[in-house]
């Protein structure tokens, strides 16, 4: 299907570019309001330019079709856009600690005694840290990722998801394309309005198998 001048398609992996060409790195997953169903960004996966996977504002894209997604952007722009993900060391807290040590959980480092020697001794350290990751869209939206696994309402795996088509004046989803798995041997176009919920790794659907077979399907 070719795109038409009200219609975005973001398709899986494909490759993002700026206008003058300079190629950015590929599509990872969208990042969609599972309320208002609103594409609000786009996570751009590490390529080229990128060295860590970057959130793209919608407001960036001038078009996306299966030929590829171009943004409107310079390269020093590039840099201001946050991390997808960003982990940080926590200290952990003196309850956290209490709770681990009721639960039989002891973190000890271990330092050998000397060289060629099998003896160590473990030591308690002073100040314990975990990590936290934290991921810098906005809040209550979902990182769809890509290929996320399409499920009917009886729970049966019918596809993945190949593309989120968006109206390009709203950015609201307008549908999805599932790729052709076991069951179906064609791409399908599902309305959103069939979806009933949205995850990181799954599509819920309102409708099942039978429905979907009387889909029309997308040409590769």
């Amino acid at each position: 299907m070719n795109a038409s001048s009200t219609t975005l398609q973001l398709k899986n992996n494909a490759e993002v570019s700026l206008t003058d060409g300079t190629a950015v790195g590929r599509v990872d997953r969208v990042v969609i309001d599972p309320r208002t169903r609103e594409l609000s960004h786009i996570v751009v996966r590490k390529g080229l330019l990128f060295k860590v996977d970057k959130v793209v504002p919608m407001a960036w894209i001038v078009d996306a079709s299966e030929d590829g997604v171009t943004l409107r952007a310079q390269r020093e722009d590039m840099d201001d856009l946050p991390v997808y993900e960003e982990e940080a060391y926590v200290r952990v807290s003196d309850d956290e600690r209490t709770d681990a040590r009721r639960n039989g959980i002891t973190q000890l480092y271990w330092y050998p005694l000397g060289m060629g020697t099998a003896s160590h001794v473990a030591v308690m350290p002073a100040d314990r840290y975990h990590v936290e990751t934290q991921r810098n869209i906005p809040e209550g939206t979902v990182g769809l990722k890509e290929g996320a696994k399409v499920l009917t309402r009886d729970d049966r795996h019918v596809g993945n998801v190949d593309e989120v088509l968006t109206d390009a004046h709203t950015d609201q989803v307008i549908g999805l394309v599932i790729s052709q798995g076991l069951l179906f041997k064609e791409r399908r176009r599902v309305p959103i309005t069939w979806v009933d919920e949205i995850t990181e790794d799954n599509v819920r659907l309102l409708v099942g198998p039978r429905q979907l077979e009387a889909l029309g399907f997308e040409a590769n």
